[in-house]
């Protein structure tokens, strides 16, 4: 696993979704897969706080283990939960990246922060890797508990390995 670190290099969509963060706030890095957004976030020391979130258990905990062999001395800012994020019940603020899952899976999140009030974010990034048709019409069933708080401000279609996917960029209305 320590080897991982050395092969990290974001892909185009991951480096894309990276330089789109705001600076100062913490990144929340829902359905982390191998934590490399995560990863790159940490090492930078630009955000405030990491928490890598992933329902698959060791998964979180390979990630756990990279960051403290590896970055020991950024290990108090970072913040693991092996869980769905659906599940999360405290406060989701600064930088929401959800990548890599179907939009099904995504708007299931978003849905649930919405509810419980959860979703505190600045800034959104999101990228459904399948039914990306039908994604932002879901958006909108989560009526004014998303729409009433966030704007779509860029949509960017990225190409990586012949496949297209468009990374969505929300943002607070109360934000800048």
């Amino acid at each position: 696993m320590l080897d991982i670190v050395k092969a990290m290099k974001l892909s185009n969509r991951l480096q894309f979704i990276y330089e789109n963060l705001l600076p100062g706030l913490p990144v929340w890095d829902f359905c982390c897969d191998h934590g490399y957004l995560g990863v790159e976030a940490l090492k930078s020391e630009r955000f405030a706080e990491i928490y890598f979130v992933d329902q698959v258990p060791h998964i979180v905990k390979d990630v756990e283990h990279v960051v403290r062999e590896k970055f020991s001395a950024l290990h108090s800012r970072a913040h693991f939960i092996a869980d769905k994020g659906e599940n999360i019940f405290e406060d989701v603020y600064g930088n929401v990246v959800i990548a890599g899952v179907g939009a099904f899976a995504i708007f299931k999140i978003l849905s649930a922060l919405s509810q419980t009030n959860r979703l505190q974010a600045q800034r959104l990034i999101l990228c459904p890797q399948r039914d990306e048709e039908k994604f932002l019409p879901m958006l909108n069933e989560l009526g004014e508990t998303f729409a009433g708080r966030f704007s779509l401000t860029g949509a960017t279609l990225l190409t990586e390995r012949a496949r297209s996917r468009t990374v969505y960029i929300f943002d607070h209305h109360e934000y800048g």
